[in-house]
């Protein structure tokens, strides 16, 4: 009988240590969860900012070491579904193309320096160019050679770009019209940023194109059998007229017609930021062409399964909006003429 009274007693007392227990865990669980949660925030918001201001850094450093007086950029790529990577390249050459309007320009070539780390930021960071106003090309302007040359843009206004450089039928070899993106640019020697705002072609062959046929069949000039690009499009850069791979067959290998290349124009400010913090704004600002990230692509362009084509789909509404709020979110960016320093001019608090 005395045993049982203190058995109860015992449990009791169990019973009530167990619950107060519990209650402590759940208000320090309340108290932690959004604390650790705000740390991871700027964990990698810091490491988004890290990652910038490195490859800031190497590709002024490729253009200071620069041994053949070819400049260097950084140029901005996104795989729809993955990060964003910042690619080291330099300058391998000039090639003749249609510009806007029709008209012959010429264009350098840039290819990724291998010896270069690619800096790729954290799940969600993404970057945006400021291209000025009238660098875009407007929709008249449609045609081979046209910088985002789209109706989502309005030309004649400032727009905050995205890198378009994933959203192409990687299988189809003169895809090249559908690959854009942004560059910063540093010159050779000097390390002085290139303030011109003159196009270039960044060579980024796609490995699944089919390349059977001519011209992609050419061994010596197959990029999947090479390891040396720079120096494949130096070679295919400097074939002499009338020899074997006439200027028609290298605009479709290299040119801006080739799914191979990109055309990008070089920026001076970039605007970084949390995508999904981008969300929040466009759900409180209550855009109606906004119906969330895409789970395909995990950007707010709509994936090929929705618009039934791998080109570049987002509605001008929203891109619209997103250049209004962009500068509410993002961290702008202004890069240092004379340091290649990536400082910080506005940002969201």
């Amino acid at each position: 009988m005395r045993h049982q009274r203190h058995a109860g007693r015992f449990a009791g007392f169990t019973l009530i240590e167990l619950l107060g227990v519990m209650t402590i865990i759940v208000v320090l669980v309340g108290i932690s969860v959004p604390a650790f949660n705000g740390m991871l925030a700027s964990n990698r918001a810091s490491l988004a900012d890290g990652t910038l201001r490195a490859a800031m850094i190497q590709a002024r450093d490729a253009a200071l070491q620069s041994i053949d007086g070819g400049d260097s950029a950084a140029v901005f790529f996104y795989e729809p579904g993955g990060e964003i990577s910042i690619v080291i390249c330099t300058e391998a050459g000039q090639l003749e193309g249609i510009g806007k309007g029709g008209r012959r320009v010429m264009r350098d070539v840039f290819v990724a320096d291998p010896t270069y780390e690619i800096q790729v930021l954290p799940v969600f960071w993404h970057v945006n160019g400021l291209a000025r106003a009238n660098q875009i090309d407007t929709a008249d302007d449609q045609t081979i050679g046209g910088w985002y040359a789209t109706s989502r843009y309005a030309g004649d206004e400032v727009n905050w770009v995205f890198p378009e450089t994933g959203f192409f039928d990687s299988e189809e070899a003169e895809e090249g019209g559908k690959r854009q993106t942004f560059l910063v640019r540093f010159e050779a020697r000097t390390g002085e940023l290139e303030l011109s705002e003159r196009e270039a072609l960044v060579y980024a062959p796609s490995l699944d194109i089919d390349r059977t046929s001519a011209p992609f069949n050419v061994p010596a000039f197959r990029p999947d059998r090479k390891t040396d690009h720079k120096r494949l499009v130096r070679q295919l850069l400097n074939m002499p007229t009338g020899s074997s791979v006439s200027a028609e067959d290298r605009d479709k290998m290299i040119g801006d017609v080739s799914s191979d290349s990109i055309l990008a124009r070089p920026v001076r400010e970039v605007a970084m930021y949390d995508l999904r913090q981008l969300v929040r704004e466009l759900r409180a600002e209550r855009v109606s062409a906004f119906t969330g990230i895409d789970r395909g692509t995990r950007s707010l362009y709509r994936s090929p399964a929705q618009n039934g084509s791998p080109a570049p789909d987002i509605d001008p509404e929203l891109v619209e909006e997103v250049n209004r709020l962009l500068p509410r979110v993002a961290e702008i960016f202004s890069i240092d003429r004379y340091t290649g320093t990536a400082r910080r001019v506005a940002g969201a608090s």
